[in-house]
């Protein structure tokens, strides 16, 4: 039984690292007509630009960095990410977790119009050392499409993951095909301040999972996330029960762009 159990949150504990691979309001005291309000807010809120827009806690939007800049980002100590801008619409990026994770990663984005952007992802990697001879290995690719700004936007995505392992995950198989959908959402909500929220789904393993938090820019070039990520699965006990499962994980981020421009 503590081995089955053990077997199950290893697992999940994957599918979290797979996913984060592949990261007060202001009210205005005065009353103007509706197009001078929302011209006087853009350019209140365009005066300090978001230098986070690539990711949000969990998943990624459509965007890229530009040709040669940086982007370093940790969360909760555990998982760290470096990407770099190959182009200013294709960016490289590896991951490192003490999970042992080592995975690489590249994105290109598609510019359809203004306010609308295509990603498509690819990753491949070690997603766990458990011990020398306890490995978790994947493969595996994203699409988004991103509507909106760097300030203000939202984004639909769908992943497809092939996870070879070593030894014995779930169903007696060391092959796991899965894949996700998701809803990432970003909205600034004050001069500083952004509100980020996603919602994950697993279909084949019926987890559900996501984050909301708040988003707050440091200086010109830095940001400091704050979130929770909920955790809610679904498995059959003895007996043919099924029983849901749910925790929640605190997230805290923290993330750098490098502008070499």
């Amino acid at each position: 039984m503590s081995t089955f159990f053990y077997i199950k949150e290893l697992f999940f504990c994957c599918l979290f690292t797979i996913t984060y691979t592949s990261i007060f309001a202001q009210v205005d005291e005065y009353v103007i007509d509706e197009p001078e309000k929302k011209e006087a807010k853009n350019i209140l809120f365009s005066q300090i630009p978001n230098p986070d827009f690539t990711n949000y806690f969990l998943t990624s939007s459509a965007f890229t960095l530009r040709s040669r800049d940086i982007r370093l980002s940790n969360t909760d100590i555990l998982f760290s990410k470096g990407s770099y801008g190959l182009t200013n619409n294709t960016t490289a990026s590896i991951n490192v977790s003490f999970l042992g994770t080592t995975a690489g990663a590249i994105k290109h984005k598609i510019e359809l119009n203004d306010e609308l952007n295509l990603g498509v992802s690819a990753s491949l990697g070690s997603l766990a050392t458990i011990s020398e001879d306890s490995l978790i290995y994947f493969i595996g690719g994203q699409s988004m499409i991103t509507y909106g700004d760097h300030q203000d936007n939202i984004t639909f995505g769908i992943g497809y993951y092939y996870v070879i392992s070593t030894f014995e995950l779930l169903r007696n198989d060391e092959q796991l095909p899965f894949y996700n959908i998701y809803l990432g959402l970003q909205k600034q909500i004050g001069r500083r301040t952004y509100f980020m929220g996603e919602a994950i789904y697993f279909p084949e393993y019926n987890v559900i999972t996501g984050s909301a938090g708040i988003k707050v820019i440091i200086k010109n070039n830095m940001s400091l996330c704050g979130g929770l990520m909920p955790i809610s699965h679904e498995y059959q006990y003895v007996g043919n029960r099924n029983i849901r499962q749910s925790i929640i994980i605190p997230l805290l981020s923290f993330r750098m762009l490098l502008d070499r421009h």
